[in-house]
């Protein structure tokens, strides 16, 4: 039998801990990677575990940790930050930011200003037990490429309607002028109102081509809860402001971040409420002064709508677009914020949840 050279048995090595640590398995038993691989028991001097991880993982955009098993120590962070550098021999559950499990159904993050989806893995090395964390993004983050078709896709959409709905829009005015039967005023009223709900969905589109997925600098002030909530509730007509239910909420409480930004992000969770649940009532609850949740009665949102909830164009309404919450969620981003669906149920109703960043 001819011996192996290094490189083949360092090729081997790597492929053999790829497939243990890389499966998505999370209940299999962890087994040691360099055991044994065809008969022959390998050692090396010119891998270390960590330099492996980092050649396996060479090019992921996303954090990887390593900790030890027995005590969860954090003893490799994949990520160049002064933020990484400082979690190095931290406990990992002390030293992480994690979302409520009551908040977020997935295990989520906030990792160097980011809201990041993780996923812990078992894997052994040398007889020593080790956990593989991965972050990455959440599946409702759009990536860069995602962002650019829907803005490229709007942009085709927004030129070929507006040309011939403005020349609609002008005969009707025309016709509407010469028209001396008062009957057909009537008619004329709902072209019209017709009209003006597809302007309303184009300028809605307008913004989701605008709108940049980056977290951007905003001014951020301290400011009392009674501030924001009584400017969004003066936005709506009285018959609308009793539907949205405020009674849960400490107006002294003082919060942090940019008032404009928050106001749009709360009315179009608001909108979304008022759009879609059976009595068409909306209730704003403000646990802590990093999380503000707007609930609904329901009906659940059904799984094929709600595993694509904040893509746009995602709705069980003939009448919207479906990119309210996609807006939202971009807008959170922007702040460095992120939305949750945290409930979705016949029972318990629905229930968004707003996080703000520290």
């Amino acid at each position: 039998m001819f011996r192996q050279s290094e490189q083949d048995q360092s090729n081997m090595m790597m492929m053999t801990l790829r497939q243990e640590i890389c499966t998505p398995d999370l209940e299999a038993k962890p087994v040691n990677a360099f055991k044994q691989i065809d008969g022959y028991h390998y050692t090396t001097s010119e891998y270390t575990l960590m330099q492996i991880i980092k050649d396996l993982f060479n090019g992921y955009p996303h954090p990887i940790m390593v900790l030890h098993r027995n005590n969860r120590e954090i003893c490799y962070v994949s990520h160049s930050s002064s933020e990484a550098d400082s979690l190095l021999g931290q406990n990992f559950d002390k030293a992480i930011t994690f979302v409520d499990h009551e908040v977020s159904r997935e295990p989520v993050a906030r990792f160097n200003n980011r809201w990041l989806e993780f996923e812990e893995r078992l894997f052994s090395w040398e007889q020593e037990k080790y956990t593989l964390v991965v972050f990455k993004q959440r599946n409702e983050i759009p990536e860069e490429k995602t962002l650019v078709s829907w803005k490229n896709m709007i942009a085709v959409m927004l030129h070929r309607f507006r040309s011939p709905l403005t020349g609609i829009s002008g005969y009707v005015d025309m016709l509407s002028e010469h028209n001396n039967d008062a009957r057909q005023d009537k008619y004329f009223n709902l072209v019209n109102k017709g009209l003006d709900h597809l302007y309303d969905m184009m300028d809605e589109l307008e913004i989701l081509y605008t709108i940049d997925s980056d977290q951007t600098e905003v001014e951020l002030t301290s400011f009392k809860a009674n501030k924001l909530f009584q400017s969004i509730l003066l936005d709506y007509p009285t018959d609308v402001q009793e539907r949205i239910d405020m009674s849960s909420i400490d107006f002294d409480m003082e919060l942090h971040g940019n008032p404009a930004s928050l106001k749009k992000i709360i009315e179009l969770l608001i909108q979304n409420g008022l759009d879609h649940g059976p009595d068409h009532a909306v209730t704003i609850s403000v646990p802590s002064e990093k999380l503000i949740q707007i609930s609904n009665p329901g009906p659940a949102i059904p799984e094929s709508i709600s595993k694509n909830l904040f893509s746009p164009f995602v709705t069980d309404k003939a009448n919207g677009l479906g990119i309210g919450l996609t807006l939202a969620l971009l807008y959170a981003h922007q702040l460095g914020g992120t939305i949750f669906l945290s409930k979705n149920d016949e029972v318990e109703g629905i229930t968004f949840s707003l996080c703000l960043p520290e």
